[in-house]
């Protein structure tokens, strides 16, 4: 990483998988005090969580395609699917241009920057990344609202009053993310007593 590398922060959980480049500090330590972070790939362990910082690099402006959309392809990056096994995966890139493997995915969210797994050395033979065909994966969990399907427009219609963003309101709690609602109010109401982080989530289009 250069100098003039970017950088967002990152908010890991207890088995989130370290990615390829990250970085660290303890809280309150003096700007520069950042480490680049090791392990990747490795699950975090809640010890390393305490008044520690996460960074990642940002997304690059060269990406073919911007990360949250690709018509070629129903999903989109970010999105939790689950495939014909039961097991949890999260897009990394929704088309990879290889008619065969066309999903490539990530065990978390943060494994690899977005449309960047495919850059891993070796990364068809990482047990963090798998390859589907897209109809062998689907949006989970299925109370979530489906993904406007940019394919099935009429490009020469007018067809912008049906582009409607998904959203959705998730009560988190300490340990586990809760049911999605379609209102603020109602995942308030829903929350129970306590205090609880209420995180709101809009598609892109």
């Amino acid at each position: 990483m250069n100098n003039e590398q970017e950088w967002i922060d990152w908010h890991p959980k207890a088995g989130d998988f370290r990615p390829q480049v990250y970085r660290h500090r303890f809280i309150g330590e003096s700007p520069g005090g950042w480490q680049i972070g090791c392990r990747p790939g490795e699950p975090m362990e809640a010890a390393t969580l305490v008044n520690t910082q996460y960074r990642i690099p940002a997304p690059t402006s060269t990406q073919d395609r911007p990360p949250w959309i690709d018509p070629q392809c129903k999903f989109r990056w970010g999105d939790r699917v689950k495939d014909k096994h039961g097991n949890i995966w999260f897009v990394n890139h929704p088309h990879d241009g290889n008619k065969y493997w066309p999903v490539v995915c990530t065990k978390s969210p943060n494994y690899a920057l977005p449309y960047g797994a495919t850059d891993i050395p070796e990364w068809s033979e990482d047990d963090n990344i798998g390859a589907f065909n897209e109809r062998d994966i689907e949006l989970c969990p299925e109370a979530l609202p489906q993904h406007f399907d940019d394919r099935l427009l009429d490009v020469d219609g007018p067809h912008k009053s049906e582009k409607v963003p998904c959203e959705v309101w998730v009560n988190e709690y300490p340990t586990l993310f809760g049911r999605a609602f379609t209102s603020y109010d109602t995942a308030k109401e829903e929350g129970g007593e306590g205090s609880i982080r209420i995180v709101h989530f809009r598609e892109v289009l």
